[in-house]
């Protein structure tokens, strides 16, 4: 059974105060409980600072968004930026935007399962006006106040047959690798690759986060495939451990980047620091001096003041 392979959320707003929140619609959970996933607070993305963070937190929730992910020994396909029906849009007074989350264990056959269901999401998120679109809106609905609820044998039928929901049908063969980042522009290329999200494998990766994005602007309309945004950047070995140069040679230090200063500009450095504290010390005590010694000026503990320059000692 599906119920014991895949767990299914939603995320969308009710009509009330209660806000945008997350729902797990599966098939084994009727009352449909409110909660974030446990597995979109992982943070697997590396950040431009060197920190990782969320795949919520990588993209943009609102647009139409496809991600495909193993992590944690699990799989997960998420389809974002679906707009809702237009009469729940307009009982609101707003665009809604829903956010649909297929999560299972990494097993081969839910692997399968997902990469044909993100073939049939990458089309219909492409075309936009669609089966997939359509099935995903019309499934969420206004439940009361600050309530909305799902047909969850929808997304769960989604899972089990996304044959039903294929719009632009084709088995293009290409040259581009999935996994890396690049720009389609016309539905051939989108085809060839969403076969190759269908039917390729992430193998023995432990961790893989694959996401295209639909962009558009008044004159185009693109897909921005980023491809493995979680794969860590390669670092060029270090071939001597003697450091000549004055730069600063970068030192990692668990996830953030350090810079240590090494060699000649170590000493330099510290060589000048010292000299201007120096300098603020002498500075320091010439003030003093000249201050106590117009102050026992003023109180008649001396006769006049001492020139404070003149006593010091001539180098």
């Amino acid at each position: 059974m599906i119920s014991d392979q895949i767990e299914v959320y939603v995320r969308s707003s009710p009509l009330g105060p209660e806000g945008i929140h997350w729902r797990n619609v599966s098939l084994s959970k009727p009352e449909q409980p409110k909660g974030t996933p446990d597995i979109l607070m992982k943070q697997v993305v590396p950040d431009n600072d060197g920190s990782k963070i969320s795949i919520n937190s990588a993209i943009d929730t609102v647009k139409p968004c496809l991600v495909l992910a193993k992590y944690n020994g699990q799989l997960l396909l998420e389809v974002t930026g679906i707009d809702a029906t237009p009469d729940r849009s307009e009982k609101l007074g707003r665009r809604i935007s829903e956010v649909v989350l297929w999560v299972g264990d990494d097993t081969e056959e839910t692997e399968t399962q997902l990469r044909q269901l993100a073939y049939c999401a990458l089309l219909g998120l492409w075309k936009s006006e669609s089966k997939f679109r359509a099935a995903i809106s019309s499934s969420i609905k206004f439940d009361g106040l600050n309530d909305y609820k799902v047909e969850s044998h929808v997304l769960n039928d989604m899972y089990e047959c996304p044959e039903k929901y294929f719009e632009l049908e084709g088995d293009s063969l290409s040259s581009h690798n999935y996994l890396e980042s690049n720009e389609f522009k016309t539905s051939q290329d989108v085809i060839q690759l969403a076969t190759q999200l269908r039917d390729k494998s992430f193998d023995d990766m432990e961790t893989a986060v694959v996401i295209s994005e639909i962009k558009q602007t008044e004159s185009e309309r693109w897909l921005n495939h980023r491809g493995n945004v979680a794969k860590q950047l390669e670092v060029a070995p270090v071939t001597s451990p003697i450091v000549s140069s004055t730069e600063p040679v970068m030192a990692s230090s668990g996830d953030a980047t350090v810079k240590k200063p090494q060699g000649k500009a170590y000493v330099l450095k510290f060589r000048s620091r010292l000299i201007v504290l120096v300098i603020a010390l002498v500075l320091l005590l010439l003030t003093f001096l000249v201050l106590s010694n117009q102050y026992l000026f003023k109180t008649g503990d001396i006769d006049q003041p001492i020139p404070v320059l003149e006593a010091l000692p001539m180098q």
